[in-house]
This record gives C-alpha cells, sequence and structure tokens, in this order.
C-alpha cells in the first residue's frame, strides 16, 4: 500500500465578506514505522470563530500533533490505542495551554477544533 496526499486550507465565504484571514490548517504526511510499514498522518483544525486567536489555535493544534508523531516515530515501538489517541489530543491541549500561557491570555482565546487520523496498511484509527 502506498499514499498519496494532497491537502490545502482556503479562506471561506463568510471570512472573505468579513475581511478576516483563514483560520483553517491542515497537515498530511507519510512516515515509514520501524517495521518499514507507512504510517498516514493527517489532522486538521479550524479556529473558533469567537476565539480572538483561534487562528493561531488551529495552527498550534496541528504543530503539537505533528511533533507528537515525529516523537513517536523516533522510538520505535508504535501502536494504535486509546492511550496514544489520550496522549495526542493532551499533547495538542498542552501546547494551546503553554501559549495562552506565555502570552497572558486564557486557553480559551486559542480555541479550535481538531481532527486526527494515523492509518497504517494494518490499523486505522486515533
Amino acid at each position: 500500500m502506498s499514499w498519496r496526499v494532497v491537502y490545502a486550507s482556503e479562506v471561506g465565504t463568510s471570512h472573505v465578506y468579513t475581511g478576516m484571514p483563514c483560520q483553517d490548517s491542515c497537515w498530511a504526511q507519510v512516515d515509514l514505522m520501524s517495521t518499514e510499514e507507512q504510517l498516514l498522518s493527517m489532522f486538521v483544525s479550524d479556529g473558533a470563530g469567537s476565539a480572538d486567536r483561534g487562528g493561531e489555535g488551529a495552527e498550534l493544534a496541528i504543530e503539537a500533533a505533528a511533533t507528537f508523531v515525529a516523537k513517536k516515530l523516533k522510538q520505535g515501538e508504535f501502536g494504535l490505542s486509546d492511550s496514544l489517541a489520550t496522549d495526542l489530543v493532551l499533547a495538542v491541549r498542552q501546547r494551546i495551554f503553554s501559549a495562552a500561557e506565555l502570552a497572558g491570555l486564557k486557553a480559551r482565546d486559542f480555541a479550535c477544533t481538531f481532527l486526527g487520523v494515523l492509518s497504517s496498511r494494518w490499523w486505522r484509527g486515533c
């Protein structure tokens, strides 16, 4: 099995109308696990329109998720589990809380939605 990825973010019509920038972020990558099996990682995030820094929150979420997967791949042993999904979400949450603290703001100011997929030939999910 081989993967090809294409991804992009686009400014929505309501953002165009109000003059706001795109507050979405996405990321996809195919890596090799220690077993030489391909791992597809895909993450999408949408900044909450009600949050002052929702777009930044979306970027932070994607960066944190990508960093988390890269660290797991370097460790070698990597399998789908509830704890993997939980740890990934906690890494995203921690990144947003750290950015808020550094800026003297609340984590809510960086609110965003986040969706991730990890998939290989043998397992799908997360």
